[in-house]
């Protein structure tokens, strides 16, 4: 099963390209890799902290936390 992907463009702070091009070298991986590993890891950071916090809050049940 081939995954469905889309381009997706945005600006970024020259800081940011500095530490992109670092990341890039040390792991010897091209930009578009490393945006997606980055990126990946803050999602799922994201959802860790924002589902524990509804089920903290008594908005989510944790079988439905657990799900996300």
């Amino acid at each position: 099963m081939m995954k469905k992907e889309r381009m997706v463009g945005t600006r970024l702070p020259e800081s940011f390209i500095a530490d992109l091009e670092k990341i890039e070298e040390a792991e010897q991986s091209d930009r578009s890799t490393v945006l997606r590993k980055l990126l990946a890891k803050a999602l799922r950071d994201w959802k860790l902290e924002h589902y524990a916090q509804e089920y903290g809050q008594g908005r989510m049940t944790l079988a439905r936390a657990a799900e996300e």
